[in-house]
């Protein structure tokens, strides 16, 4: 009598889940007599146990966080002792090991991919991506469980096809699955699932929402059960449409944000983004028309006052993947909400949505189009914008109420991001701006400048150089002093005193400086005396003295946090650290690293958060979210 075939499924945890219940299945339909099955879990985590048929051998290999390389020589040894005919891996984070299969004797590898990652949602990391494509030489079978993620795997993996075949998940489905309409008065949904972008509770709500705009007749409730890490202090998230890292902003109770939504309308007569010729970054320009989007919410609980569309248009040119074209913050004085859209328009509303004003302010031409990103302050009735380019780049103050111009000054200096800081000192308004200096082949040639301009007319207060090249970090004053900051081509810090007069570059009068650890794209902030920064857009965290320049925390590691895009904020004694790996890093202020917890979300966060009373609003690229103690 011939042996069954010994099949060795490998997964990283055998709790609760879909996909456990797959196995589950797969499991109990099967023939003793021709297959028989095994299960190893990276983890402990074995649950989900009682639904497997009496007998079934399911181990643990008790794997440590990270990386374990214990864990391959068990199971190295486990797969021998069982002299396994068949792997069976599920998703990424078993796939690295078929390479241990192979070294073990196992003849036959299959391996199945039941989403596009957790890793990212849109399964668009390269460096996993590459390692599918590596991997895919030693599996036979490679299955999936849509034509979509077939689609993925094929085109943008890079798996060839006649490796891949897809099973559908064991669901049964009605020949006639598509009925008419009928009106139904009211339906109650229910939906179960974890609380992860994977499960795309964004497509079910939008679904929704074209289902009620479609059919006014009918009236719907959602509710959605299953937890998660997104769910705990979570007093409510929304999902935003389109993209944009334009940081949210509350005023009483009102949450104001921005956003950019590609309609997919082509206008045939641009060239399409694969026929353009190559840029660096592999940016191209855009050939649909885009929605400038403003959004109201209420900040108890997420619902949508209103929502404007401030103008629809194709962008003139394109912007970096790190860049999007909803990049400048919204700002406010209470009475009235600006918007700045870059070279889509500037737009004023009061804060019930109604449109006062609009300014077209003409196109700007970034170097390498890269995207715009400086965002508009106010200060007593006076609008300030600045505009940093590869064309004329200059400042200029408009009147808050009407959008006119009040005086505009051109300044030197390339490509720029950097939003400028409003104070009054000495009875005197500044307006203090840094601008980027100039490089070429990797070397700086001519170093960036704080430009310190009188609101009132213009004119040029005082000036410093000694900052590097793109100016993208925002100075932060204090009583006496700016500091700002750049990190791109080196590292540069300047304490500057507000009460400066001329051109102070290299003179006594800078109150110190530093030229190691500087932020690339986020702003330092200013809290107590002290301030915090990053190094570049990494997790090394630095902490100074403002007044002495001393360096109390010195470029020391966050854990838990990866490509830290945002600013950090501070408040009530602590400071908050975002990544872009959806990790929120709370420390305790002081001149020591001290973490005090670490909250994860499972979005990208590239804007900054945004503090009010007790809550934390963060933009990510799915969901706006606030966060308070329930």
């Amino acid at each position: 009598m011939t042996s069954p075939i010994h099949i060795v499924h490998v997964v990283a945890s055998f709790g609760c889940g879909g996909l456990e219940r797959v196995i589950a299945n797969l499991i109990s339909h099967s023939d003793p007599k021709t297959h028989k099955h095994s299960i190893i879990s990276l983890t402990d985590d074995l649950s989900f146990r009682y639904a497997l048929p009496e007998g079934t051998n399911l181990i643990s290999l008790d794997k440590k966080p990270g990386h374990d390389w214990g864990v391959h020589i068990k199971l190295f040894q486990q797969l021998k002792k069982w002299r396994a005919d068949v792997i069976h891996t599920y998703n990424f984070a078993t796939l690295e090991y078929h390479a241990i299969a192979k070294m073990a004797g196992v003849k036959r590898h299959v391996h199945a991919d039941h989403g596009l990652g957790g890793d990212h949602p849109e399964g668009k990391n390269k460096k996993h991506n590459i390692f599918r494509k590596i991997m895919a030489h030693l599996i036979d079978d490679y299955v999936v469980v849509s034509n979509d993620l077939k689609s993925w795997v094929v085109d943008c993996v890079g798996v060839p096809s006649k490796k891949v075949n897809f099973v559908f998940n064991g669901v049964s489905i009605p020949e006639r699955s598509i009925l008419p309409y009928k009106p139904l008065g009211s339906l109650n949904m229910v939906i179960v699932g974890r609380l992860h972008p994977v499960k795309n509770h964004i497509r079910l709500l939008n679904a929704i929402s074209t289902a009620i705009t479609s059919y006014p007749d009918l009236s719907l409730s959602l509710t959605v059960v299953g937890g998660g890490s997104e769910d705990k202090n979570i007093q409510w998230k929304i999902p935003i449409d389109g993209y944009g890292s334009a940081s949210p902003i509350i005023w009483g109770n009102k949450v104001f944000i921005l956003t950019a939504i590609n309609t997919g309308k082509i206008d045939p007569s641009l060239p399409k983004p694969e026929d353009q010729p190559k840029r660096i970054f592999g940016i191209t320009h855009p050939n649909t028309t885009y929605e400038y989007v403003v959004l109201c919410s209420d900040r108890t609980t997420g619902k949508t006052l209103w929502r404007r569309v401030a103008t629809k248009k194709i962008p003139h040119e394109g912007a970096h993947g790190d860049n999007n074209f909803a990049s400048a913050s919204p700002t406010t004085d209470g009475e009235r909400l600006y918007c700045w859209f870059g070279s889509a328009g500037l737009f004023c509303y009061n804060l019930d949505g109604k449109k006062i004003w609009e300014r077209d302010l003409g196109e700007t031409v970034m170097g390498a189009s890269l995207g715009e990103g400086c965002s508009p302050v106010i200060h007593n009735g006076r609008l300030v914008i600045v505009r940093d380019h590869v064309r004329q780049s200059y400042i200029e103050v408009l009147d808050a109420k009407t959008g006119k111009m009040l005086w505009r000054e051109n300044r030197q200096g390339g490509n720029g991001w950097s939003t400028p800081a409003v104070v009054t000192h000495s009875g005197k308004t500044q307006i203090i701006t840094t601008a980027s200096g100039k490089g070429r082949g990797g070397r700086l040639t001519e170093p960036g400048r704080v430009v310190s301009y009188n609101i009132q007319s213009g004119e040029v207060i005082w000036q410093c150089g000694g900052l590097t090249d793109n100016a993208i970090p925002c100075p932060v004053v204090d009583a006496n002093a700016v500091y700002c900051m750049t990190g791109y081509q080196g590292f540069s810090l300047l304490a500057l005193p507000l009460s400066a007069k001329g051109d102070i570059t290299g003179t006594g009068k800078v109150l110190w400086n530093k030229k190691r650890g500087t932020p690339y794209v986020p702003s330092p902030v200013l809290y107590d005396g002290l301030l915090y920064y990053n190094q570049s857009s990494q997790a090394l965290f630095s902490c100074t003295d403002a007044k002495t320049g001393e360096t109390y925390i010195d470029r020391e590691r966050l854990k838990g946090l990866a490509n830290v895009y945002s600013s950090p904020v501070a408040a009530a004694g602590k400071i908050y650290v975002t990544g872009r790996n959806g990790a929120t890093l709370v420390l305790k202020h002081g001149k020591k690293l001290e973490p005090l917890a670490t909250n994860k979300l499972n979005d990208r966060l590239d804007a900054s958060p945004a503090l009010a009373g007790n809550q934390l609003f963060l933009r990510g690229r799915q969901f706006l979210y606030c966060i308070g103690e329930k």
